[in-house]
């Protein structure tokens, strides 16, 4: 028997027997209730089955099915299956290619898992599991995914993994995956990601976040034709054991997008251990071989209180060409000798502010932004670079036009073994239309000090990609403002911000030594206006000290004439 629920009545299909059985929903309808002969309705029989099979079925844990592995069992393609509010552990819990796997949707209707509200469902590996593993059969850059089946045309919302086994999110071999408002907090030491796309295709991963442990909080291994958009992570603590450590990592991957994401209060490095090297808040390693190239975008990118470099591109097994547009990185210690920049691939950065940055060694072995190997091109235009200590700026650049340059220390130079800067502006931005980070007032010199007339440094205002699509679908690498058919979306306030921040604040480890409840995430700090918690939004808006804009940070203030 299968039954099919529709908004006006349900119509039971006995496949054995040669009649339709149509039920009404309500007692009124009754009389229109009754039993039709099959050969007389073979077109309704026909139609009937049509509609079946574009419906799916809804369920619900633990209504319907007492946890994820029985409740897997009962779905088919497109189905949904809605998951109750609350903490789930134990070996029947988990999402696992070698157990039940989940039935492929299609490109019309994916199979879902979903919380029933975003942020309120945990899955615990308890150290010794994978909450979320994901494990297809498809062959990407030469290798083939060892799964049970095909796995594609599937989306995971609002769900958490905590204390994972290895990756606490992990998704191999795939295409066609969405990953939408999923976290990961926790996962196991070493060579191990909070949020892991590895050898996939088509995948969107949208409104993430990834804190506590994890050597990258977020990263890609020869991933291709995929995005990551408005996501956030914060470095708390890492055991690398002798490997690199990062953000988001999107390693030897290809046709990249990263839109809006953000690396925010990595600052508690003494509890970052058996570390080589730094890869950055965005890397883009490139030493395993890949059957593919480039590019890989980051467009309204944000670095923040951060005691590691911006970013690497590392051109070992190809070129990287990676291109930053509209980013920002302030308020950066680098580790060791490290630069803030390391460039050995091809890379272009345009309209990015950066500022406030230093090394923790006092020293930066060559510079904080280099090229590196003969015959890449690195273009730096329209950027501005602010207060850079203990360094020289450039080495090695092709091409370093319109950048507002100032506060470096005397005695560093800013190119060398590299062309000489054209159009540089040497005065102080912050004087000049850099009041907040995000953006260039209008009216302000440097808002058309740029090299076409345009603006020196980012504006991060409007979203970037639309949401919900994935890598080649109408809008997902477009300006979300208004302009050319695209939708106007803002970007501030943030989305899912203020779970990102319940989630993070909570954070303990080592007897309460290191505390979540910090930065952003703060339970007892306020806005500028004295009134207002802080939130993600205000926090970068008034980094440089001054108050939030009307009209970007909604403020109790609005409602107190008799009205709060």
């Amino acid at each position: 028997m299968h039954k099919l629920n529709t908004s006006s009545f349900t119509l039971s299909l006995d496949l054995e027997n040669t009649f339709i059985t149509q039920s009404p929903d309500t007692a009124n309808e009754s009389k229109n209730s009754g039993t039709l002969p099959m050969k007389k309705y073979k077109y309704s029989l026909i139609f009937l089955i049509i509609s079946l099979n574009s419906h799916s079925a809804q369920f619900y844990m633990p209504d319907d099915c007492a946890d994820l592995q029985a409740c897997v069992s009962q779905l088919n393609s497109g189905d949904e299956l809605i998951i109750r509010d609350g903490i789930y552990s134990g070996n029947n819990n988990r999402i696992d290619p070698f157990a039940q796997v989940i039935p492929s949707g299609t490109a019309n209707a994916y199979t879902i898992i979903r919380a029933e509200n975003d942020g309120a469902v945990t899955i615990d590996g308890e150290g010794v599991r994978r909450p979320f593993y994901l494990l297809g059969t498809d062959t990407v850059d030469g290798k083939t995914g060892t799964g049970q089946t095909a796995q594609e045309y599937i989306e995971l919302r609002g769900m958490i993994s905590a204390n994972s086994s290895a990756n606490g999110i992990n998704v191999s071999y795939v295409n066609h995956i969405k990953l939408i408002n999923m976290g990961a907090v926790d996962p196991a030491d070493g060579n191990v990601s909070g949020i892991g796309i590895n050898y996939s295709t088509y995948v969107l991963l949208e409104g993430a976040y990834a804190w506590g442990a994890g050597r990258y909080k977020i990263s890609t291994f020869h991933a291709d034709h995929t995005v990551i958009r408005n996501s956030v992570i914060r470095y708390d603590r890492a055991d690398a054991q002798s490997d690199p450590i990062g953000g988001f990592s999107i390693y030897s991957s290809t046709n990249m997008e990263i839109q809006n994401c953000i690396a925010i209060d990595g600052d508690t490095s003494n509890y970052w251990t058996g570390i080589t090297t730094v890869a950055g808040t965005f890397a883009a390693p490139t030493t395993s071989g890949t059957n593919n190239s480039g590019p890989v975008n980051f467009t309204n990118s944000i670095s923040l209180n951060n005691q590691m470099r911006f970013g690497s591109l590392d051109w070992n097994a190809y070129a990287a060409n990676v291109f930053f547009n509209n980013c920002i990185g302030w308020d950066i210690t680098t580790m060791n000798n490290n630069s803030f920049i390391h460039s050995q691939g091809n890379s272009s950065i345009n309209n990015c502010t950066f500022g406030e940055v230093n090394n923790a060694n006092q020293d930066v072995l060559f510079s904080y932004y280099n090229g590196w190997k003969s015959g890449n091109n690195q273009n730096n235009v329209d950027n501005i670079w602010y207060n850079f200590k203990n360094g020289g700026l450039f080495w090695n650049i092709e091409n370093s036009a319109s950048n507002n340059i100032y506060g470096l220390d005397a005695g560093y130079v800013i190119d060398v073994n590299g062309t000489t800067s054209s159009a540089t502006i040497t005065t102080d931005p912050k004087l000049n239309g850099l009041s907040y980070l995000l953006r260039i007032e209008n009216g302000s010199s440097l808002a058309t000090a740029g090299s076409t007339g345009n603006q020196i440094g980012a504006k991060v205002i409007k979203m970037y990609g639309k949401p919900g699509t994935l890598w080649g679908e109408a809008g997902y690498d477009q300006l979300q403002d208004g302009n050319n058919g695209q939708l106007d979306i803002n970007l501030w306030p943030y989305p899912n911000e203020a779970i990102i921040k319940t989630k993070m604040q909570t954070y303990s480890y080592d007897f309460g030594n290191l505390t979540g409840d910090r930065g952003f995430a703060s339970s007892s700090a306020k806005q500028l206006n004295g009134i207002d918690d802080v939130t993600l939004t205000s926090y970068i808006w008034e980094y440089l000290g001054n108050a939030c804009p009307v009209g970007i940070c909604i403020s109790k203030l609005m409602f107190r004439n008799g009205f709060e």
